[in-house]
């Protein structure tokens, strides 16, 4: 269920987006949780490689190479859920929204994620240099996004930050 409260998963960054998502697969497959932990884990520690990099301008690259590894067979496992969960998801986000809308207007719901293009792997090496200048993990999973569109392409984020800006300003 989603509350009028909710509304931070449209307006605000994709993190709120994947956030929901990543719940709502915890709440019913138990592994999943665990997956992101570690994902998360393996995350921090490239991440620091990279920001020691900068710092002594040496890297390790054996070292960004396993937890290149790493983070590709997780990474994988739960950008697989999170797709598979999308397409059991937007049948039924179809079927509620049109619902309350009464039928009045349709809106898309599209998984986006950069291993949707390439490997995972192919996406770490290929953003290597830039990672490292900007001492985080630039491109991955945890980069994914929902979006939501409305009228064939209008982003739905636009139209409720402009209604709430036209909103606020009545006041």
């Amino acid at each position: 269920m989603i509350s009028p409260n909710d509304s931070v998963i449209v307006t605000d960054g994709s993190e709120e987006r994947r956030k929901f998502v990543d719940n709502v697969i915890s709440q019913t497959d138990n592994k999943y949780l665990d997956t992101l932990i570690i994902y998360n884990k393996f995350l921090i520690q490239r991440n620091s490689v990279l920001k020691q990099a900068r710092q002594t301008n040496v890297l390790d690259l054996g070292l960004i190479e396993i937890l290149n590894f790493q983070l590709e067979e997780v990474g994988k496992i739960i950008f697989e859920k999170r797709r598979s969960f999308m397409a059991e998801f937007q049948p039924e986000f179809d079927r509620h929204y049109q619902f309350l809308t009464e039928d009045a207007e349709s809106v898309q719901l599209q998984y986006e994620s950069p291993l949707m293009l390439d490997s995972f792997l192919n996406i770490l090496e290929k953003n290597l240099e830039r990672d490292r200048i900007l001492e985080r993990t630039s491109q991955g999973i945890h980069k994914d996004d929902l979006i939501f569109t409305i009228h064939g392409g209008m982003p739905l984020k636009s139209l409720v930050r402009r209604a709430n800006k036209n909103h606020f300003s009545l006041r």
